[in-house]
């Protein structure tokens, strides 16, 4: 299956960094820039949707002036 890219941004608040600490940190919202068989493509990594949570480009906003 191709990877699926987002014709409008999509926000996920990260909930689990395990194991890609380096790279998230819990709490933090991160642009989606795909989805692909359960799983979100983050800050260049393919990770699974279950360490994220729907977050809104108003989140976003805040994580980035905070």
């Amino acid at each position: 299956m191709d990877a699926t890219t987002n014709p409008t941004p999509h926000y996920v608040r990260c909930k689990d960094a395990t194991l890609v600490r380096d790279t998230l940190t819990v709490g933090t919202v991160y642009e989606c820039q795909g989805e692909q068989d359960g799983m979100y493509l983050v800050a260049g990594l393919w990770l699974t949707r279950g360490r994220f949570e729907p977050a809104t480009f108003e989140d976003w906003i805040r994580s980035k002036s905070a």
